[in-house]
């Protein structure tokens, strides 16, 4: 099942083939720590990654705003916060 845009309504894999992504494959969610195991990776995977900065700026743009949600009273991370 593929969830709907809370914005459009239309499934996001929808919107991935409109913007000329055809060969797309919806992966089922896939559990608590998933998201901080995809972050690692793509961690991993920018160093090697070269942007061009006047075509990719919104992009660049949202990549920096990315935050993580803190427990402060615990110190420790909750996963990637969705502001």
């Amino acid at each position: 099942m593929t969830t709907a845009s809370s914005i459009t309504g239309e499934r996001y894999e929808q919107h991935l083939n409109d913007a000329g992504f055809t060969d797309t494959t919806v992966v089922a969610n896939q559990g608590a720590g998933a998201a901080a195991m995809r972050i690692e990776a793509i961690r991993r995977i920018l160093s090697a990654c070269w942007f061009n900065e006047e075509k990719c700026a919104a992009g660049l743009e949202a990549l920096a705003a990315y935050h993580e949600k803190r427990d402060e009273q615990r110190a420790i991370g909750l996963g990637p916060a969705h502001d």
